[in-house]
């Protein structure tokens, strides 16, 4: 018996976080999120590293995930919903300047394939208005916006499958 494994991605601003809670909440399943507390993206490990030595790092941190908490909870046969997964660091470490075939060459087959990834559609503007309030970094929403296509055509390549959403609508 084995559980559902649902990840939602997207750019910054588009509602993942909110969305998985929602969603975990409705389905009364774990939910979880990457990177891991472990690691973060403030750590001073993955600021001080080159976009490769970040790669690997949430790489890593992706083992130890899958390791001790989303493997072990769908074996128990409980759903998971995960913010962000490996789309995520395909997207953000491809807009770094890391190869996409490098990158899926990293991951792909080592992780478990989601049952399915929803992607949180958003215009880059509204991502940009949205997140220029919290932390100033809208200006490489574009970049990750196209890290994010060239992740999907990688993965889907591997047997992933994806939905959009459109997440320019209030969150309910």
């Amino acid at each position: 018996m084995s559980g559902r494994f649902i990840v939602l991605e997207g750019i910054d601003g588009a509602g993942k976080t909110t969305q998985a809670r929602l969603l975990a909440d409705r389905l009364g399943v774990l939910l979880t999120a990457e990177p891991t507390p472990w690691l973060g993206g403030a750590s001073p490990l993955v600021r001080q590293a080159t976009p490769e030595g970040s790669a690997l790092l949430f790489a890593a941190d992706r083992r130890e995930h899958l390791a001790r908490v989303i493997l072990p909870t769908l074996a128990s046969g409980r759903d998971v919903v995960c913010d962000r997964y490996t789309p995520s660091m395909l997207a953000y470490q491809s807009a770094a300047g890391c190869g996409i075939g490098w990158l899926t060459g990293l991951d792909v087959d080592r992780v478990r394939v989601p049952d399915l990834v929803v992607v949180l559609d958003l215009d880059v503007a509204v991502a940009a208005a949205r997140v220029a309030a919290r932390d100033g970094q809208a200006e490489v929403l574009h970049c990750v916006a196209e890290g994010y296509q060239l992740a999907e055509r990688a993965l889907t390549a591997h047997g992933w499958r994806f939905v959009h959403v459109d997440a320019n609508a209030p969150p309910d």
